[in-house]
């Protein structure tokens, strides 16, 4: 596999992880197998742990701490309406 051919597998197996897609669908567009972008999902993981620290992905996948306040928001307007919906009001 030359490097131009590696460097696509890597930009296709981010850009499917990105968009929320199936790598087994996007390795068979490539013509390649889902163990193959699996192994290449796994490098990357590796290079971005090495360059950034072992908890760079985990720490990438956690919702934002101002999200918090958002779904607060919301649970509390729900709870009320709840309320005035039980109490008639």
């Amino acid at each position: 596999m030359g490097e131009d051919e590696s460097d696509a597998r890597q930009h296709a197996v981010i850009r499917t992880l990105a968009e929320g897609g199936q790598l087994q669908e996007s390795a068979r567009e490539y013509g390649a197998s889902a163990s193959c972008f699996s192994s290449v999902k796994k490098g990357l993981a590796k290079q971005v742990e090495e360059f950034w620290g072992p908890s760079a992905i985990a720490e990438a996948m956690q919702e934002p701490a101002w999200k918090d306040g958002i779904h607060a928001g919301r649970e509390r307007q729900a709870c009320r309406w709840e309320r005035n919906a039980v109490m008639g009001g």
